[in-house]
């Protein structure tokens, strides 16, 4: 089958399940979450060229999929390259991947994430960034904004290093900065200097065994960025704190497909990590695992909390994700996680920028409220995430 042969036969809920194997959908639901396709509203793009602010961060390898979900929802795409025993180049995997897109979405937003700053053989700041990359995204992919392949920056000196780099380029760049939390945490005002000392937009990407954002002051100096920074800032490789960041005025928010595209796992000497499968419950705003969704749901499968009205769900409680076969489980999974976190997305469209980050606290003190619902196989209740906590109490107020 080629390419186009594949665009054209999944256009639907129903046709997509027959092709899977999946038994097709019921009929929709009357659900509190929006149903979102690209005609429903997501959060506006705040950089030249894009349409959107909100993105999935998919590997390279998912490009189909991916473009399908843009298709249907009106995200972006961030593709990172994989770089473990690959056969083809860097320039050769990203054009696959831009082009399935366009393929399927002719105007598709989509930046392309080298990747390299990832991983136990990581590239580091003083490598330099590479002028040849930045030209590739412009001129051979035909992407209206480059995004620099910059290593890791274990320390602020590597992160000035990195942005005094980045001077040479004139084009439509924005500078990658990967860095450990404690960076934003601690040192947000050191950043935002830096930051605004040069031209170019910044895309924030954190370093953290789990999740970034449950670390007290991170949220915070997350904030003081996006705020405050002169050429502006994105966060790149997360999870529904994305969201969190579009709403307090991010250029852009990406969520990422899996667990090592939520954030960069840290060094690690031995072996890698296996990833446990893990989706989006909606109406508690977080990634949780299959495991711990299990538990809570058979102790009451007829809670509203486990039923999802986005695109791919079509009303379906979410135990429907653990009925696939093996191979499907991550691929329904991440389809679900994406069209759930546009619908989300899709209530943060306020002209106001105070608006939009009074609603996200709303809707992070509600999910948290939503836990007390829920018990653990001993009975005791779910504590919600700490990321959300740390959202929920920063709510503006007009002056």
């Amino acid at each position: 089958m080629t390419d186009s042969d594949w665009y054209n036969e999944h256009r639907d809920p129903e046709a997509w399940a027959l092709d899977l194997g999946i038994a097709p959908p019921p009929a929709r639901l009357d659900l509190a979450w929006p149903q979102v396709s690209a005609d429903i509203g997501l959060p506006g793009g705040r950089l030249e060229g894009f349409a959107t602010s909100l993105f999935v961060q998919a590997r390279h390898s998912e490009a189909r999929d991916t473009a399908r979900l843009i298709e249907h929802t009106g995200v972006g795409a961030v593709f990172t390259l994989d770089h473990r025993r690959a056969k083809l180049t860097p320039l050769q995997r990203a054009l696959r991947a831009v082009d399935l897109t366009r393929g399927r979405h002719v105007g598709a937003d989509m930046l392309v994430d080298y990747g390299a700053y990832a991983g136990p053989k990581r590239k580091v700041a003083s490598d330099g960034l590479s002028r040849q990359w930045v030209q590739d995204q412009h001129i051979h992919m035909r992407l209206p904004w480059a995004l620099t392949d910059s290593g890791f920056c274990d320390t602020l000196q590597d992160v000035q290093r990195t942005l005094q780099d980045a001077r040479k380029f004139h084009e439509r760049v924005i500078v990658a900065l990967p860095m450990p939390h404690a960076l934003l945490r601690d040192s947000p005002d050191v950043l935002l200097d830096l930051i605004n000392g040069q031209a170019h937009p910044v895309a924030l990407m954190l370093e953290h065994e789990t999740d970034p954002f449950e670390v007290a002051g991170v949220v915070e100096g997350l904030i003081d960025i996006v705020t405050q920074s002169a050429p502006g800032a994105m966060l790149l490789r997360s999870d529904t704190s994305a969201l969190g960041a579009i709403s307090h005025g991010a250029l852009a928010g990406a969520v990422g497909t899996h667990s090592g595209l939520r954030h960069i796992y840290p060094r690690r000497n031995g072996g890698g990590r296996s990833e446990q499968l893990a989706f989006v419950v909606p109406a508690l705003l977080s990634y949780y695992s299959q495991v711990r969704f299990e538990q809570a749901y058979f102790r009451d499968p007829t809670l509203a909390t486990w039923r999802c009205g986005c695109w791919f769900c079509t009303g379906r409680d979410l135990s429907w994700i653990a009925g696939q076969p093996e191979d499907l489980l991550f691929r329904s999974a991440f389809q679900h996680s994406v069209a759930a976190v546009a619908a989300i997305g899709s209530q943060l469209v306020s002209t106001s920028a105070l608006d939009n980050a009074a609603a996200w606290a709303t809707l992070c003190q509600h999910a948290q409220r939503q836990h007390s619902l829920l018990s653990n196989p001993g009975g005791s209740a779910w504590q919600p995430k700490r990321a959300l906590e740390h959202w929920g109490r920063l709510v503006p107020t007009r002056r």
